[in-house]
C-alpha cells in the first residue's frame, strides 16, 4: 500500500525538477547572456532527459498496475531507459558547470 505513494511522492519531486530546469533554461535565454553555449546545451540536454525519464518511469509504472500491457515495451526496457535517462540528466548537470557558478 505504501508503493504507490513512494512512487507517485519521486514522480512529483522529480516533475518539480524539472519545472525549475525548464524555468532556468528560459532565464539563460531570455535575460542572462553571461552562461556559455556549452551551459546552455547541457541545461537542454538535461531538461530533455528528464522529460524522457518520467514518461519511462510513467509508463513503467503503468504496466506494474496491469493498465498497460507488455508488448514491445516491456518492464525491464523501460527501466534501463529510465536508467540510462537519469545519468545523463546527472552528468550533463555536472560537466557543464560554468566558472561562474564556481567561484
Amino acid at each position: 500500500m505504501i508503493g504507490p505513494v513512494v512512487a507517485m511522492a519521486f514522480f512529483v519531486g522529480i516533475a518539480y525538477c524539472l519545472l525549475l530546469q525548464v524555468q532556468f533554461t528560459m532565464t539563460i535565454v531570455q535575460k542572462d547572456r553571461t552562461y556559455s553555449r556549452s551551459s546552455f546545451i547541457g541545461n537542454i540536454v538535461c531538461g530533455l532527459s528528464l522529460a524522457i525519464f518520467l514518461v519511462s518511469y510513467m509508463i513503467n509504472g503503468l504496466m506494474y498496475w496491469g493498465i498497460l500491457k507488455e508488448g514491445i515495451l516491456n518492464s525491464q526496457n523501460t527501466a534501463i531507459c529510465c536508467v540510462i535517462f537519469i545519468l545523463l540528466a546527472m552528468l550533463s548537470k555536472l560537466l557543464t558547470y560554468d566558472k561562474k557558478v564556481l567561484t
